[in-house]
């Protein structure tokens, strides 16, 4: 992946949803697929990963585990692994009572600022979708720091 395809990512996967429980299942997709590219980086034989079959959060531990925090602060780390945890509650419930309120949570905790207009669905949308590009835009700059050092 080249430094901002992540953007593209973004634009063809994300934008053009309506829905919140969509965009932010593809929007983990994408996190997901760029935390792979970073843990392929990190290891010598990249090809042996796959035998691993590792999900989210094994591909974040095995790069912390590998790198530590080198890259990636605590404070992403913590996100990463809310979204990932959100993303399980989403995954195993069809309903999940409280995923609204999880996922509010989640967007102000990303955003670091209160969702003035909560209730505006178009607006949680967007800074749903500005949430998920924060972490896509810090994971490539890790991607790119990384291959600026090999």
């Amino acid at each position: 992946m080249n430094d901002f395809e992540f953007e593209a990512l973004i634009k063809k996967h994300l934008e053009t949803l309506q829905d919140k429980e969509l965009i932010f299942l593809k929007g983990h997709l994408v996190i997901e697929q760029l935390l792979s590219e970073l843990l392929q980086l990190s290891v010598s034989e990249p090809e042996r990963l796959g035998a691993l079959r590792l999900n989210f959060h094994a591909k974040l531990e095995h790069y912390l585990a590998i790198d530590g925090n080198s890259i990636i602060s605590e404070g992403v780390e913590s996100i990463l692994k809310s979204m990932n945890s959100l993303r399980n509650k989403l995954a195993h419930s069809l309903e999940h009572p409280n995923f609204e309120r999880m996922l509010l949570e989640w967007i102000e905790r990303v955003s670091k600022r209160r969702l003035e207009k909560s209730g505006n669905t178009e607006a949680v949308r967007v800074q749903l979708i500005s949430s998920i590009s924060f972490i896509a835009a810090y994971l490539s700059g890790a991607i790119h720091a990384k291959k600026c050092r090999l």
